[in-house]
């Protein structure tokens, strides 16, 4: 099927180690959940420019990922 209309995506506790190399076609995103899983390596999310929300905890540590093109001063 075609998800490039897929604003909200939640992997949350899904064993994750990484990210799938392809969710940067996913560029409608806005909100990814990540939490509790032990992802160790990202590829590039670049192009989800649309994103606002990436919520990545596992236990008692907090990685916040900020684009630099989505902070406005």
């Amino acid at each position: 099927g075609n998800l490039t209309n897929l604003t909200e995506l939640n992997l949350s506790r899904t064993h994750l180690t990484r990210l799938p190399n392809n969710i940067n076609k996913l560029t409608n995103l806005q909100e990814l959940y990540l939490q509790e899983n032990n992802i160790r390596e990202f590829c590039d999310i670049g192009n989800l420019t649309n994103l606002k929300t990436l919520n990545i905890t596992q236990g008692q540590d907090v990685l916040n990922l900020v684009s630099a093109n989505t902070v406005k001063t």
